[in-house]
């Protein structure tokens, strides 16, 4: 997002460890969401509600995620949606390093992910080459993958400055990935919570945009309010992010008033590849 004058002021609160500041822009330089150079991640504050939202734009790391892993449609919509996810997971209220693995008995098999605190993004699904007739939730623009992912378990992993980890795991209840994200955040960190996220691609099978969207309540937020943003990012999340002319535009469409939060996380695909991360990876495996 781009402002010719910025104001910041010390926001009074805390956002998880990290001092929130509200930015407040004027004169914003319009441009589609689908066309935004660099993704990041972003969060804003809607403080009459009591709600925070983080916003992740994923799309060059997907296409770069397709570069090391050519995958089906399917496989791709199921590897952008997880990686997308686990940024918002992990960056939301800056709980750090996050893997996330999706184990389905459909055709896709395992699917996984991880991102570090500096936004640094990868991911991999085991049998990329899975073909999954196209399906379509609502319109022309959300696929669906759940006959791709089948049933199963997610798993989640907190990692802390020392490598030393938590894990839990929750049921697959739908198999789109992201739906099943936000029911780990509700039941297993019990924080109410709405999330989508969706790679769009072209009629070619390229992608067009990527990225997802999370919001969160804070202390004294009402659970109707979640629950009316819950249906808003439920019903059209995928076309909104599509024909968006900006960041402003497509958070408006579900909160009419927001605070951006701090600065953006710029996000990137990168191997990180270790004898310790290979030792974790083997432990989330059991």
């Amino acid at each position: 997002m781009a402002c010719s004058s910025i104001l910041e002021k010390d926001l009074a609160c805390v956002f998880g460890s990290v001092r929130a500041k509200v930015l407040c822009c004027g004169n914003l330089t319009v441009m589609p969401v689908s066309q935004m150079a660099g993704d990041r991640f972003e969060s804003f504050l809607c403080q009459k509600e009591n709600l925070v939202i983080g916003v992740a734009l994923t799309t060059e790391v997907c296409r770069d995620a397709l570069l090391s892993h050519p995958c089906t449609p399917s496989a791709c919509i199921a590897l952008g949606r997880l990686m997308t996810a686990c940024a918002l997971t992990g960056l939301v209220r800056a709980q750090g390093e996050t893997s996330i693995q999706v184990l389905g008995d459909g055709v896709i098999g395992t699917v996984f992910s991880d991102v570090t605190r500096e936004g640094h993004l990868r991911g991999t699904v085991k049998n990329p080459g899975a073909v999954v007739p196209a399906s379509f939730l609502g319109s022309k623009t959300r696929r669906t993958i759940q006959r791709a992912i089948g049933r199963g378990s997610l798993s989640v992993m907190r990692y802390g400055d020392d490598m030393e980890f938590v894990q839990s795991i929750t049921p697959l209840v739908s198999g789109e990935v992201d739906l099943d994200v936000e029911y780990f955040i509700n039941t297993s960190e019990q924080v109410a919570s709405a999330l989508q996220c969706d790679v769009v691609l072209d009629d070619d099978g390229a992608i067009r945009v990527a990225g997802g969207i999370i919001v969160q309540t804070l202390p004294g937020a009402q659970a109707s309010d979640i629950e009316q943003v819950r249906r808003a990012i439920h019903d059209g999340w995928a076309d909104r992010l599509r024909a968006a002319a900006s960041l402003d535009e497509l958070l408006s469409g579900f909160l009419p008033t927001f605070r951006g939060l701090d600065k953006p996380v710029s996000l990137a695909w990168k191997c990180r590849c270790s004898k310790a991360r290979a030792v974790a990876a083997l432990a989330m495996l059991n």
